[in-house]
């Protein structure tokens, strides 16, 4: 489990990351934010955030994808 201080800055990480998302017009999906939130305070790996994504992924394929809102 990281420290408090690593929590910090992991999280500062995620925001940072989901801002340039952002700038490039890009909108990361509540889940992903979500799963990446969750690996900054250490309750899952990034493997299965990775992992998470592309089940997703795999699933909207065979679903189809869904309209933007």
């Amino acid at each position: 489990m990281p420290n408090d201080e690593e929590i910090k800055q992991n999280l500062f990480d995620v925001k940072n990351a989901v801002a340039q998302q952002r700038l490039e017009r890009l909108m990361p999906s509540l889940d992903v934010v979500t799963d990446l939130e969750r690996a900054a305070y250490g309750e899952i790996t990034i493997s299965e955030v990775i992992a998470n994504i592309s089940m997703r992924h795999r699933d909207e394929q065979i679903r189809g994808q869904r309209p933007l809102p």
